[in-house]
């Protein structure tokens, strides 16, 4: 389906409109269509250059140098669709489109068939074409004028081309046949027939318009009006003519092969009996005949073509039927007659009346009737649309800004929990309080800042606040946990020392430290001491100034004050008398050591220095103090077990003042070796039966005739 459109109107239908410049030239022999584009009109002269043969003048193609225009580029494409319809058919094929047998010219197209097959020869189309336009554009005196044009294969005898133009749908069916939503006979009430005529000789073409019509009740037929040579142009190529785009496998074509005319339908409809004809197209066929009888055979066609066309009335279209207060203004697009004048009801909206432009930000919201009133061929007609202006919903409401401190995972912020908004309106999020990029997904999953704006747009009307809200998303970083210089171990001191986790760590600058007693969540420790033997774990969480942000996780400081070991279990003092050699006295002989402890000796009761061997071999009397020290922790004892080693001095042995040797007498004296000694003071006398060892003799006499030997120590 092809379809083009008339200026601004956004559609791909072709469309008459008013076009916006008077044109007032004509050809010498007054073939010119006074139409623009193209510029200059368009010479129905029997060929397709402009500027030829005379300059200024505009036609189909691009000619020669000059002010004249044309519609259609070399290559095929078209200028402006708006305006310009250019098809191509197949041509002396097998595979054309052709009616088949039966098929005539003024039957309901729901009889006609058609088939793949070869047209015949001077029935054969390849191109055609149409230009339409207005002349004298937005004036009471405005025309409508229609241009036609096409070719024939054979130029043997006289061939029939129709432009048939329906205002209900035709098309054809995949099974040969046509369809039609015509109720009038298969076509609708002024349903129009334009057919060019062109034989074998001569250069002047005859164009014949029809109008569909009932001409007895329940009776259809197309009716023959009556036209002029001041309203309707025709011709036919007398010589070898240019065809640059190329027709039947050539770029040119000879003489009464190309064929052109035009027709104007105002002053055609306004010579009818009902001057106030308005018609709107939907289907364009193109079609060739036998001959210009209504039971003549249809031979080539062009598949139906899809149009929106329109003479002797109009349309006035707003690219929308709704917009919202804030809107810019609109203008409607004119189909058709134009220069009419616009009014609306009820009040309240700001139209003007010359354009139909809407100033709608100026206008009270509400549903309006807007009417377009214009004459043509003394006609006063009226199209009419409506136009509702809904009212802009309020911005969202704000609620907060949302800031938080960072957290492990980080969070996500959402800037729909910073707004409300009533039930029927949702919300578009942008980066900007004007214009910006509209944001899917207004949310903050990094530390940082970001600002969205909350758009309100009405679910119903989709009209969108004036306003944005802003919500601030931040998420604030939080502080390094503190630094740890190690865990706090000591061993028991007397008194009892106190241990602060706070002498492990080291704050940042900015930060202060919360104590707590787990690692995450717990309580808070006001003061992170340890004063008994034993352990104990702090978790220390740094705070920022300022923003009350914690660190994402606490650092342990363990405090340990280890148990002091008993002191060593003394035996007693050791004490002994001097011996030759001089014995040895050893201190660690005066204690017991308990298990998974070891012993170190001082020589004083508190501080001193170690003795690494606390024994005493001379004569004499010392003190060692012994400090127990536990395997694995090091820890002393709290006091040292003192162990004093004393040797004292051997009195010298008794003097002898000699062997007592005596008479034996009678009685038997009793000699006794005590008086043979001197005991120093401070000394007593043990006498032994021998130098060394012995066994001590209770009483050192000889009362028998012998001898004797005592040894007094």
């Amino acid at each position: 389906m092809i379809k083009t459109t008339f200026l601004n109107s956004g559609k791909r239908a072709i469309k008459t409109t008013v076009l916006l410049t008077v044109f007032a030239v004509f050809s010498a022999l007054g073939q010119t269509v006074p139409i623009d584009p193209p510029t200059g009109g368009l010479a129905i002269d029997g060929d397709l250059d402009s500027n030829s043969p005379t300059t200024g003048v505009g036609d189909w193609l691009q000619g020669s140098a000059g002010a004249g225009g044309f519609v259609i580029n070399n290559d095929g494409t078209v200028v402006d669709p708006t305006f310009t319809l250019f098809v191509s058919d197949a041509y002396n094929s097998g595979g054309d489109n052709v009616f088949t047998s039966g098929s005539k010219a003024f039957q309901s197209p729901a009889d006609w068939t058609w088939t793949n097959s070869n047209a015949t020869g001077k029935g054969d189309m390849h191109r055609a074409m149409y230009q339409l336009g207005v002349e004298n554009p937005g004036t009471a005196s405005a025309q409508e004028w229609i241009a036609i044009a096409s070719d024939r294969r054979s130029t043997t005898g006289t061939s029939y081309i129709d432009f048939e133009l329906y205002q209900k749908t035709v098309e054809t069916t995949n099974t040969g046949g046509f369809i039609t939503l015509g109720t009038d006979g298969g076509r609708t009430e002024n349903d129009i027939l334009l057919t060019i005529e062109y034989g074998s000789g001569g250069s002047v073409a005859t164009v014949f318009f029809y109008l569909w019509k009932e001409v007895s009740p329940g009776n259809w037929d197309y009716v023959l009006q009556s036209t002029t040579s001041g309203n309707t142009f025709a011709a036919t190529n007398a010589g070898p003519i240019n065809m640059p785009i190329g027709s039947f496998g050539t770029l040119g074509y000879t003489a009464r092969q190309f064929v052109e005319g035009a027709i104007n339908l105002t002053d055609v409809f306004g010579s009818t009996s009902d001057p106030c004809i308005g018609v709107s197209f939907s289907t364009l066929l193109i079609k060739t005949k036998a001959s210009n009888s209504r039971t003549a055979s249809l031979n080539d066609f062009v598949e139906p073509i899809q149009v929106e066309i329109q003479f002797g009335t109009a349309d006035i279209e707003y690219a929308s039927t709704s917009v919202c207060e804030s809107d810019d203004n609109i203008t409607p697009t004119i189909t058709g007659i134009t220069g009419g004048t616009f009014s609306s009801s009820p009040a309240g909206l700001d139209l003007n009346t010359t354009t139909g432009e809407v100033n709608v930000a100026n206008s009270d919201p509400g549903t309006y009737t807007i009417t377009y009133t214009y004459v043509t061929n003394g006609c006063t007609k009226t199209a009419q649309t409506t136009l509702t202006i809904y009212e802009n919903p309020d911005a969202p409401v704000f609620v907060e800004n949302i800031t938080e401190c960072e957290a492990d995972p980080i969070q996500t912020l959402d800037a729909n929990d910073g707004i409300t908004v009533p039930t029927g309106v949702s919300v578009v999020w942008y980066t900007e309080a004007t214009g910006g990029v509209s944001v899917m997904n207004p949310t903050l999953s990094a530390v940082g800042n970001a600002i969205y704006y909350a758009e309100a747009v009405d679910d119903t009307t989709g009209c969108t606040s004036d306003t944005r809200t802003p919500v601030s998303l931040m998420i604030l970083a939080a502080p390094d946990a503190p630094t740890s210089s190690g865990n706090i171990t000591e061993c028991e001191e007397d008194p009892i020392q106190t241990l602060d986790a706070n002498d492990a760590i080291t704050v940042a600058a900015g930060t202060t430290v919360v104590w707590y007693d787990a690692a995450t969540g717990g309580s808070v420790v006001a003061d992170p001491t340890l004063s008994a033997v034993g352990s104990v774990t702090y978790y220390a969480e740094a705070v920022a100034d300022g923003t009350d942000c914690s660190s994402l996780t606490r650092t342990a400081v363990t405090l340990t004050i280890e148990p002091a070991p008993d002191a060593p279990v003394s035996s007693g003092d050791i004490t002994e008398c001097e011996e030759d050699p001089i014995q040895t006295l050893d201190a660690n002989d005066a204690i017991t050591v308990a298990a998974g402890t070891t012993v170190v000796w001082y020589d004083a009761a508190t501080g001193g220095s170690v003795v690494a061997d606390p024994t005493l071999s001379a004569v004499g009397s010392v003190t060692y103090y012994a400090e127990a020290v536990a395997d694995g922790t090091d820890c002393s004892s709290l006091t040292r077990t003192a162990v004093t080693l004393t040797i004292e001095p051997a009195p010298d042995a008794p003097v002898s003042s000699g062997d007592i040797t005596e008479c034996e007498e009678d009685p038997i004296q009793t000699l006794d070796a005590n008086d043979a000694i001197t005991v120093a003071a401070g000394t007593t006398v043990v006498w032994y039966d021998a130098a060394t060892g012995g066994s001590v003799v209770a009483d050192p006499t000889l009362s028998a005739v012998g001898s004797v030997t005592y040894y007094a120590e």
